[in-house]
């Protein structure tokens, strides 16, 4: 209520005039949509923990599988699934718990998925990662398609560079230059063979990398010498 005193010329008050609202259906309207915006926030919990749970079910029975068929080549195929799901799980999880669901660290989701995909593999313990990755933030569906590219070359380094070597060792840095950014990805182990290209090559894992740089609206690059190095250059 808002009072507005009218005074004579001697001071005294000669009346007074009231103004008052009501504030009742202001209130439950302000009740109504704190608790409806509660009620989202608990959907959209339950639809996160919902999709967390499915993509961990999905990797553990391609887990399971791979280790059933009697085909190598089959089980190979099964493991690559499960490690394209796993970048895809990382991604989805870090963007849930961050403040920014469009956008997050670079160098957080990176660091994050190489050492996950590597582990996977039983020659895991004897490779050595260096990582020089600038902290910058993407966007989600860029971010996403990188992922998959550095999971195809660290499948393909981990199945055949390192195979039967005593140890090896993965370099992966990511530099930020003004409006375009350059991902180097090195190992130090046998190499890919002089015939095989990204174009023409006969595994699905190298095609893909290549498909996805069209997708970055970037380039990337297969080079030889003691390993095998890419670079990957695109916009941001």
């Amino acid at each position: 209520m808002k009072l507005c005193p009218e005074f004579s010329t001697t001071g005294e008050v000669k009346s007074v005039i009231g103004i008052s609202r009501d504030l009742t259906v202001r209130k439950r309207l302000e009740e109504k949509i704190g608790k409806s915006m509660h009620e989202k926030k608990l959907l959209i919990q339950e639809m996160h923990h919902r999709v967390k749970n499915n993509m961990n079910v999905i990797m553990s029975l391609l887990s399971i599988q791979s280790g059933i068929v009697a085909e190598p080549s089959a089980a190979a195929v099964l493991n690559d699934a499960r490690t394209r799901l796993l970048g895809m799980a990382i991604l989805y999880d870090r963007l849930y718990s961050s403040e920014n669901s469009n956008a997050m660290s670079v160098m957080e989701y990176l660091t994050t998925l190489v050492n996950e995909v590597i582990v996977l593999f039983p020659n895991s313990g004897n490779v050595i990662l260096e990582t020089d990755i600038h902290d910058f933030l993407l966007d989600a569906r860029t971010l996403s398609t990188l992922g998959i590219m550095v999971n195809e070359m660290i499948t393909n380094t981990m199945k055949h560079a390192f195979n039967g070597g005593p140890s090896g060792v993965i370099k992966l840095s990511l530099q930020k230059f003004d409006s375009h950014a350059i991902l180097r990805f090195e190992d130090n182990g046998r190499g890919i063979p002089e015939g095989i290209e990204l174009k023409k090559s006969p595994g699905f894992g190298l095609q893909l990398v290549d498909r996805l740089s069209l997708q970055l609206k970037g380039s990337v690059q297969m080079l030889r010498g003691s390993g095998t190095r890419f670079v990957v250059e695109f916009a941001c």
